[in-house]
């Protein structure tokens, strides 16, 4: 299910239903990042979309989430230097994890080299950054941020340790922070 006149397709994710897989095409010019949406009538092909690219030649989708409307990858810019995207289906639009976390306010002091995994509700994307550090970015729930994995994970051990009123499961430490360390 690639592009139309593509020389190459690879397929990175699907959806938990499979109604949705993400990739990458060849094209001429370079390799975008692809979204196949199969059609739930039999026999009757689906649509392939091209997500484009941050201005650059070259883009990949590498994790869709489990619904289908939210894809992570890596893209590269017009100065040629890749970053990791977010895309949603409600807009459209593919932005680098930079620009989505100053789209919300969080002051950015990292620059992500990609985007290889994202939450159910499209909140939370996992990635490294340019100097191969993993990182957590999150928008929402009232505490938005990006943290390394060197200091989300004693956050997490914190957490762990303490005897709190309600369970405290890796998603909500995630979402919520870990016991008042917020992100």
């Amino acid at each position: 299910p690639g592009l139309r006149g593509d020389s190459n397709t690879t397929v990175k994710s699907m959806s938990a239903d499979g109604f949705v897989i993400v990739g990458s095409s060849t094209v001429a010019g370079g390799s975008h990042a692809i979204r196949y949406v199969a059609n739930s009538n039999p026999g009757v092909v689906g649509i392939t979309s091209d997500l484009g690219t941050l201005g650059g030649t070259y883009s990949v989708a590498n994790f869709v989430s489990s619904d289908g409307n939210y894809i992570v990858g890596t893209s590269s810019d017009a100065q040629g230097n890749q970053h990791g995207f977010r895309w949603t289906e409600n807009s459209g639009q593919m932005l680098s994890i930079e620009q989505w976390l100053e789209n919300a306010g969080v002051k950015v002091e990292y620059e992500t080299a990609n985007a290889v995994s994202i939450s159910d509700d499209g909140n939370i994307v996992v990635g490294q950054t340019k100097d191969e550090t993993t990182y957590v970015a999150r928008v929402g729930g009232g505490n938005s941020g990006i943290i390394e994995e060197a200091k989300f994970f004693p956050t997490v051990a914190a957490a762990n340790s303490i005897t709190v009123q309600n369970s405290v499961s890796g998603a909500n430490t995630i979402m919520f922070g870990a016991q008042g360390n917020p992100m």
